[in-house]
């Protein structure tokens, strides 16, 4: 959470996702939300949050301090990685197969496009100026930078040979560099 107090953690294994008191490093509720969640993010300060369920085809929309689902979301197959902007009212997901970006409303929790982003996408990762995604190719390594604006793919850097099964990607706070 924004404030440090409160993790998320998707149990791919059981099909819950944990909230978690950083503080207290006690789990707070385990909530039932589908087939192999895989990304989860918090929508704005919270404490609602969304959830990827690859196994599903959707996301899932989830009220962290009750412990509940509020809402189960159809999606294009395959939903692996989430994040959401600053302000909560919009979040993206990476489909591994058929390799898209959706963009998802947050307030009426629907699909509003979704972006051709390359082959097999998994990671994630919004930019500080909320203008591109970048999104990892899983078999390839290859990091994709997704212009919002004109919803396409408008830069790509080959990963080394060995960065096959790429499932995260996160940006370097104040340098131009992707991890």
């Amino acid at each position: 959470s924004r404030d440090s107090k409160r993790l998320l953690v998707a149990n791919t294994d059981n099909g819950t996702v944990s909230i978690v008191d950083a503080e207290k490093k006690a789990v707070l509720h385990e909530i039932k939300v589908g087939k192999k969640p895989e990304g989860v993010s918090w929508i704005g300060a919270g404490p609602t949050a969304v959830v990827t369920l690859y196994e599903g085809s959707a996301v899932v929309f989830i009220d962290a301090d009750k412990g509940t689902v509020l809402e189960k979301v159809t999606t294009k197959a395959e939903p692996y990685g989430v994040v959401v902007n600053k302000d909560g009212t919009r979040a993206w997901v990476t489909h591994e197969y058929p390799g898209l970006v959706s963009e998802i409303d947050t307030a009426s929790r629907k699909v509003i496009r979704e972006i051709p982003a390359g082959s097999h996408v998994r990671g994630i990762a919004l930019a500080p100026d909320e203008k591109r995604v970048y999104v990892s190719e899983f078999y390839s390594g290859i990091l994709n930078a997704v212009d919002l604006g004109k919803a396409e793919v408008v830069e790509s850097w080959k990963g080394h040979s060995t960065d096959n099964l790429a499932r995260h990607v996160l940006l370097h706070p104040t340098r131009p560099k992707a991890y």
